[in-house]
């Protein structure tokens, strides 16, 4: 080790000459978006794109018209275009802070200070002057500013925040090569930008700076875009889908009015004007069509609907902080999830005790027994009193050897094995010897255990060691009893299969030995006299078995990743329920999984169950891994090493315990780290994709209907059946409000018993598809008879003073009931499409927003039908004829229980 006063800073020249070679200490920023930039990108969402395209056709067709201009010929566009701006406007608002998980990154940097020696002398500087050469000197509570190399003293260190280990890391000299190798946590020469010092002073050469720092590297991560939403990719599809039948739609009207002028209405055209007249028609016709293709309440639907369940799952301690990631919650295939704080309580106790003779004793029971007088019996055997001289032993291995204090009657400092122990150990109705330690040897994840040379009291010179039983008990060859005498480890081989059954109740097991013997680091123990076990137990959260068993039910892999050890990681999968009963578990350590391909990985993956002593790169390879295999990744995670992952997953799960950083990275917060908020998420998820699948049916359903109209309509020589108010009317006010209508359904627990939807499984499906098509028909059909059936002509020519109705009186009176029973038809619909259940009245009451707003709507139709006047093609209609029009427009009601009573026989029913 160099001398303190020996090693020397930087002079100005050095430091002007390694920024030039190395960069500042500051992270690179990516230019954001501005409001106004983030507003036009959304203008490219798909939904909203074939909005644009309507939009300017409907501007096209008032120019074309000019000259026929009228108010109301105003009131389509702008319709369109209020429905493109409220869902761009929405959209960006909720996304525009997508990027202050980076910006919070930053600002915490900036705002950190350090301590500096450079040549003339110490000096107290912003962390975006360090430059690689720079001294660092650190002390307990410093946040270290840069990467680097310790070269003077020793620190305890807190990781954490990069590598999710609640473990402090030991950083002392060692003759060992101080690589560079990013994320080499283990390593104790190493230390890391962004880390904390909780103990110890030291000084340390700065080695990388900004962005080449492992916290860089993580803040880089950050800005990466995150994926498209399962949803907006389905969107993006159907928005395709949506278009060809809109064009396909369109030709056949054009040709459809064509050959009605050529062949049917006996029109003569002659010259090149009428022509001219006639192609003008039929591409305002067909530009028409393409505008009613367009379900333009789509978009602004699913922003209302996802708006409203942000509140409602606020009350269930779910925070959704970006729009799409309610749904995308639905849509998950697969779920990565940490251990310590999610499945597990986070507090670590001492739960057993197992002695050299093979006897295990609880822990309460342990406590009480040390005290005890002859005849106090355990297991139905006697027990004799402990020994002082053990009880001293006992004690200085768990309190002398540890890495935590007490403070004001509370363990302090260390990791959460070392508080929880010293805790224990204060509990023992006996004090703590006198004692000094002359040497420790810290703790690493390489060498497995904590080694401290004490003088004084009843081991004066020897050696207290604490760690793995792996690492320590092939060298007990001895054994202290409980009166403290050293006898023959005769007790090993039940030791041995206690720490195989404390293992498998996820109890972490530490082995405590005292050595006579000098210990020498990077060398193996040798005749070790073997104290006892310890067992140290993370409790799992009550409410965490039934969490992971909600989330499997609803066809979610669960995979846990963790820094613990693999026999313990397994041991906690296999209660919270994580391990499958089949047996078909893949369990890999972070070694393991480096070593196998991506593409090996990927063919691995549906059987991975846990991933112990994981690195944040680890986290970030399986959310890829998985998304190229089509899958939506969920991922949970609380520090800044899960930001990069929980930002690169579809859905990304903040614990509202966590930092600040992986808040702003994830698209949920979990206010109450609980896994069952998550699997509640789940379920809100998948109902408003119902919802929106619902809506899909009705709006598609009733545009189906009026573009069939529209095409065949000229052909059996019916002239503008639908008029463009009334489309928008259908459009934009009745389809947005029924939109609002399914937004009410509540959430059935039934929707977590279904399979997940893949990410490239199509919006539309089968059955979705089957009553749109049929229901369209149906509709058409419908409309077709009610408008050329001689029946139901007379019926509405006779007047109610017994007259008949001619002419064009006789014409719009009989369009105004058509208007009414081809709305009511629409409306009648809705109670076919809110369930795939032939009673469809099931859980209606359970949906009051439903009930109102149909309802509602209903009451605007009949004040339109009575009050619409020249604006809607409207007139008041005779009571009689109103209620016809209203039984017409029911059998949309019987028609689809015929469909879905053939689709039960078929065992073909499904749902949205």
């Amino acid at each position: 080790m160099l001398e303190k006063d020996k090693i020397i800073g930087l002079n100005d020249q050095e430091i002007k000459t390694s920024r030039l070679q190395h960069g500042t200490n500051e992270l690179s920023k990516k230019k954001s978006k501005s409001f106004f930039r983030s507003l036009l990108s959304n203008f490219a969402d798909p939904m909203v794109g074939i909005l644009i395209v309507a939009l300017v056709i409907n501007i096209i067709l008032l120019l074309v018209n000019i000259a026929n201009f009228e108010v109301s010929n105003l009131l389509e566009p702008v319709g369109v275009a209020f429905a493109i701006m409220i869902a761009v406007v929405v959209s960006t608002v909720s996304e525009f802070g997508s990027e202050a998980a980076f910006k919070k990154l930053l600002d915490e940097a900036s705002r950190t200070a350090c301590r500096v020696k450079r040549i003339d002398g110490t000096m107290v500087v912003p962390v975006g002057e360090v430059v690689v050469g720079d001294i660092i000197i650190l002390q307990a509570g410093d946040k270290i500013p840069a990467d680097g190399i310790l070269v003077y003293g020793s620190l305890e260190v807190d990781q954490s925040a990069l590598n999710g280990e609640s473990q402090e890391a030991k950083k002392y000299i060692i003759n060992r090569t101080a690589t560079k190798e990013q994320g080499d946590f283990l390593n104790p020469l190493l230390l890391f930008s962004g880390t904390v010092v909780t103990s110890g002073e030291a000084l340390m050469r700065v080695s990388s700076v900004g962005d080449s720092t492992f916290y860089g590297k993580l803040a880089q991560g950050l800005q990466e875009n995150p994926p498209e939403s399962p949803l907006k990719h389905k969107l993006r599809k159907l928005a395709k889908s949506i278009s060809k039948v809109g064009y396909i739609g369109a030709a056949l009207a054009a040709l459809s009015y064509i050959s009605y002028v050529v062949f049917i209405s006996n029109t003569i055209i002659s010259g090149f004007s009428a022509w001219l007249q006639v192609v003008i028609n039929a591409v305002s016709i067909a530009a028409a069509i393409i505008v009613m293709a367009v379900p333009e309440g789509l978009p602004m639907m699913i922003t209302v609907v996802l708006s409203s369940n942000m509140r409602r799952m606020l009350r269930d301690k779910v925070l959704v902080r970006k729009l799409g990631g309610i749904e995308t919650a639905g849509s998950m295939n697969i779920l990565f999830t940490d251990k310590t704080g999610t499945l597990t309580i986070g507090k670590p106790v001492a739960t057993s005790f197992v002695m050299g003779d093979g006897k295990l004793i609880e822990a309460d029971y342990f406590c009480k027994s040390m005290g005890a007088t002859v005849g106090v019996k355990e297991g139905g055997r006697p027990y004799r009193d402990f020994s002082s001289y053990f009880l001293d032993i006992l004690s200085l291995s768990l309190s002398i050897n540890n890495a935590a204090e007490m403070v004001d009657g509370a363990a302090t400092g260390g990791n959460l094995t070392d508080r929880s122990l010293l805790n224990f150990v204060h509990q023992l109705p006996f004090g703590t010897p006198s004692v000094k330690a002359i040497k420790s040897i810290p703790f690493n994840s390489v060498q497995k255990f904590m080694a401290t040379k004490v003088s004084g009291s009843v081991v004066d010179g020897s050696w207290l060691i604490k760690g793995a039983p792996e690492r320590i008990m092939n060298a007990c060859n001895k054994a202290y009893d409980k009166d403290g005498r050293i006898v023959d480890f005769a007790g090993k081989a039940a030791v041995q299969n206690h720490i195989r059954d404390l293992a498998g109740r996820a109890i972490r097991v530490l082995a405590l030995a005292v050595s006579h013997n000098e210990i020498i680091e990077g060398k193996e123990f040798d005749s070790l006299i073997f104290v006892g076990l310890v067992g140290v137990r993370d409790e799992i959260r009550a409410e965490a078995i039934d969490g992971v068993a909600k989330v499997k039910g609803a066809g979610i892999q669960v995979v846990m990743i963790t820094g613990d050890a693999k026999n313990t990681a397994t041991a906690v999968a296999r209660e919270t329920g994580i391990l499958d009963k089949s047996g078909d578990n893949l369990i890999y350590t972070s070694e393991e999984l480096n070593a196998l391909s991506d593409e090996e990985l990927s063919k691995r993956l549906p059987n991975l169950r846990v991933v112990a002593r994981a690195l944040p790169g680890d986290k970030s390879r399986l959310v890829k891994i998985a998304q190229g295999i089509n899958l939506v990744v969920g991922m949970t995670g609380d520090g800044v090493n899960d930001a990069p992952a929980l930002k690169k997953a579809d859905i990304g799960f903040a614990m509202g315990s966590g930092t600040e950083v992986a808040k702003e990275a994830g698209d949920v917060v979990i206010l109450d780290d609980n896994i069952n908020s998550i699997a509640g998420a789940i379920l809100y998820g998948r109902t408003i994709y119902k919802s929106i699948r619902k809506f899909i049916i009705f709006q598609m359903t009733s545009n189906i209907g009026a573009i069939t109209l529209s095409i065949l309509a000229p052909l059996l020589g019916i002239a503008s059946p639908i008029t463009v108010i009334q489309i928008l009317w259908m459009n934009i006010i009745m389809d947005s409000l029924a939109g609002l209508a399914f937004a009410g359904e509540k959430p059935k627990a039934r929707y977590n018993l279904e399979p997940p939807k893949r990410r490239d499984e199509p919006i539309i499906n089968k059955y979705m598809l089957n009553q749109i098509i049929i229901g369209g028909l149906a509709t058409a059909a419908l409309a077709f008879i009610f408008l050329k059936s001689g029946i139901i002509s007379n019926f509405f020519a006779q007047s109610a003073q017994g007259g008949y109705l001619t002419g064009d009186y006789f014409f719009n009176y009989h369009r105004a009931g058509f208007f009414a029973m081809f709305m009511f038809m629409a409306l009648f619909n809705t109670l076919n499409v809110r369930t795939h259940e032939i009673n469809i009245l099931r859980g209606l009451k359970e949906n009051k927003p439903f009930i109102l707003i149909i309802g509602g709507v209903m009451l605007v139709q009949v004040f339109i039908t009575y009050f619409g006047g020249n604006i809607f093609r409207t007139q008041p209609l005779a009571l009689r004829h109103f209620m016809a029009a209203l039984a017409i427009a029911a059998v949309i009601i019987p028609i689809d229980l015929v469909r879905k009573l053939i689709l039960k026989m078929m065992k073909k029913q499904g749902g949205a």
